[in-house]
């Protein structure tokens, strides 16, 4: 097989990324989300096929149910002392010490913004970097530029507005009691796709 410079140019390339990457300190928790994402699984799976009564209130009959897990706030929310609603079974999650708490069913609102802000360091795009080459530096046009640490993030009822711009519309937020007797009403026929469990990762990092 040949192997022509190009192709070798971008395996170095390669390389030299991944090590900077490893250099920099990030930390690889792809087993980690793999592992808490089959605890995940595994607890939708029990809510759907619970014959004991405790879910008949979910309005999630379907059952290939979504889920989401929310890993950045873990270490903030983690307390041994108190008791997770999910304790998974499963060998390759019980061998990692996996803990999920459940935080609730969420819904899909097409009306929430979604805005465009500032990252950590509090500047569009690149901070003190002529993001857009128009001569003006750290500019709101600059926000959301390639490789900067600016996010989206959705604004939630009730949430003041981030700093920022509103680029789209549409996200999850907590079910209440309302949006229960009005999914029910659409979707009589067990329909759930606008609907998801929302689970914290509680275990070790």
């Amino acid at each position: 097989m040949k192997v022509f410079p190009a192709t070798n140019f971008a395996i170095a390339l390669l390389a030299l990324w991944r090590g900077v990457w490893l250099a920099s300190g990030v930390p690889d928790t792809c087993s980690q989300a793999d592992v808490a994402a089959t605890a995940a699984s595994l607890e939708v799976r029990g809510k759907n096929n619970s014959s004991d009564g405790s879910f008949s209130d979910s309005p999630l009959h379907d059952g290939n149910v979504p889920w989401r897990i929310s890993f950045a706030s873990s270490q903030e929310k983690r307390d041994t002392s108190e008791p997770s609603s999910s304790q998974n079974t499963d060998s390759a999650a019980s061998q990692k010490n996996v803990t999920l708490r459940e935080t609730g069913i969420e819904i899909w609102d097409a009306s929430l913004p979604v805005w465009i802000t500032p990252g950590e360091d509090g500047q569009p795009g690149w901070a003190s970097w002529d993001d857009n080459r128009n001569g003006v530096v750290d500019e709101p046009g600059e926000l959301g530029a390639a490789w900067s640490d600016d996010f989206c993030v959705v604004q939630l009822p009730g949430k003041p507005a981030p700093p920022g711009r509103i680029i789209d519309r549409g996200g999850y937020r907590s079910l209440r009691p309302s949006d229960r007797q009005d999914h029910d009403r659409k979707n009589a026929s067990g329909d759930s796709r606008s609907l998801r469990y929302s689970f914290d990762f509680v275990g070790p990092r």
